[in-house]
């Protein structure tokens, strides 16, 4: 086994995964609700501690955080234009708002706090995990069947749109605004959704076969650490809302 194999796929960092998925809702929560932006940064400051103290490797950090920035940026770009108020500057006939600004930095700073809090307390975990500790959590069944399979099966619809765009450039097929290449865009992602159908059936014929009806032994009950770690996410929670209703 390769000794770097927990770089690449860091395990969570609780032993029971309820603990972590209860404390992500709770802090996911609050920083949704915050309307402040200096708050919003204390709640970011917090969770890159956090990840600090984790001791999360700085490249997977930036991995994941590079999923979210592409429309973090989209709307830094959009909102000031959008949103109107005080002008900063002016681009042309548009005109930059200071509060346009402002909304958007603090989108910006609950999205990547949101980010770095489940990169530490949930990255890594698998979906039968994560289906169990949501089912201990009071999940409902269907509810949980429905992610497992979403997570287990996403990365095979990638790859099958993966290996069709690759034999589309292999044929000499080059993107453009043309007729033909939106009829051959449809094609592709026609002929993806057909897979991804016969691949439901069959997928619903072995769970079927391996008795995909069962449902998981209930877990014990939470421990005192774990209750105490999760009071704790409360706590912090409602330390946020606090601090951005109050300054």
């Amino acid at each position: 086994m390769n000794p770097a194999g927990s770089t690449l796929s860091p395990r969570p960092r609780t032993s029971d995964l309820r603990v972590g998925l209860a404390a992500v809702v709770l802090v996911a929560l609050a920083v949704a609700a915050l309307t402040r932006l200096p708050v919003a940064l204390v709640a970011l400051a917090g969770a890159a501690l956090l990840v600090l103290a984790a001791r999360v490797p700085p490249g997977r950090v930036l991995h994941r955080l590079a999923h979210v920035e592409g429309v973090l940026l989209v709307l830094l770009a959009v909102l000031p234009f959008t949103t109107p108020g005080h002008p900063l500057f002016h681009l042309g006939p548009l005109a930059a708002s200071a509060e346009g600004l402002a909304r958007a930095l603090l989108v910006a700073a609950k999205v990547n706090t949101v980010a770095l809090v489940l990169l530490v307390l949930l990255d890594g975990a698998a979906p039968e995990r994560l289906g169990r500790a949501l089912l201990g959590l009071g999940a409902p069944v269907r509810f949980v069947r429905l992610m497992e399979l979403i997570l287990r099966h996403s990365h095979t619809a990638r790859d099958s749109l993966r290996r069709q765009s690759e034999a589309m450039r292999a044929r000499g097929f080059r993107p453009a605004s043309t007729l033909h290449a939106w009829r051959s865009y449809g094609h592709l992602f026609g002929g993806a959704l057909l897979r991804a159908f016969a691949r439901a059936e069959r997928v619903e014929e072995a769970m079927r076969l391996r008795g995909g009806h069962h449902i998981p032994l209930p877990l014990p009950p939470l421990s005192a650490r774990a209750l105490a770690r999760i009071v704790l996410a409360a706590l912090a929670a409602a330390a946020l809302l606090a601090l951005d209703r109050l300054a």
